[in-house]
């Protein structure tokens, strides 16, 4: 059997899955890690209540899901041994798809959920409608060059800047001055 860590195909697609670790989503990352597998999980810190007393505990932002860049084949190599991570899927013109994030929006994704020490806030797609958002971008600010949708949050003073990865999540970064937004113009206008 070809050796996990030795596995390559020069047709192989590197892309970033959205990938299920019902409720072992720490063990599946390190697990990934141990295997030279790139993962990411959205942590954040939650007040937890233990005998009484409360405290903050750092835990995964977004149940049961896990990101990882890989293959598709090497990923189906991984799941020979390790059968309880699974493949997100949507449905998708009637078929049953694999759900993948491109590149440049996990890189987004990332830079912002990576700040947990950060007042952030994660939504299901159906909590937010984005399209009355306007598109931005920050410059400065521990986000810098971050883009996505400015929207009003209920019971907030101040605008957010949204990112959503699709099919899954949103995720509000922390109240961001607005000196700070630029913008981003709709690349379909003319002049």
């Amino acid at each position: 059997m070809t050796s996990l860590n030795n596995y390559k195909k020069e047709n192989d697609k590197m892309q970033w899955f959205a990938m299920a670790a019902f409720r072992r989503e720490k063990q599946a990352k390190e697990e990934l890690e141990e295997c030279g597998i790139e993962c990411f999980l959205p942590m954040r810190y939650q007040l937890v209540n233990r005998n009484g007393k409360k405290y903050r505990k750092l835990l995964p932002a977004i149940p049961t899901l896990v990101f990882v860049y890989s293959t598709k084949e090497r990923l189906l190599l991984f799941k020979k041994t390790h059968p309880k991570l699974q493949f997100m899927t949507t449905i998708y013109e009637g078929k049953r798809k694999i759900i993948t994030i491109p590149k440049r929006q996990m890189e987004t994704f990332i830079k912002v959920a990576s700040k947990f020490e950060e007042d952030l806030i994660y939504f299901k797609l159906d909590e937010l409608n984005l399209k009355a958002g306007t598109k931005v971008r920050v410059h400065g600010t521990a986000f810098d060059g971050l883009e996505g949708t400015l929207i009003k949050i209920k019971g907030k003073r101040r605008k957010r800047v949204v990112v959503k990865i699709d099919d899954l999540v949103v995720v509000a970064a922390s109240e961001i001055d607005p000196a700070y937004i630029s913008v981003i113009e709709d690349e379909d206008e003319e002049d």
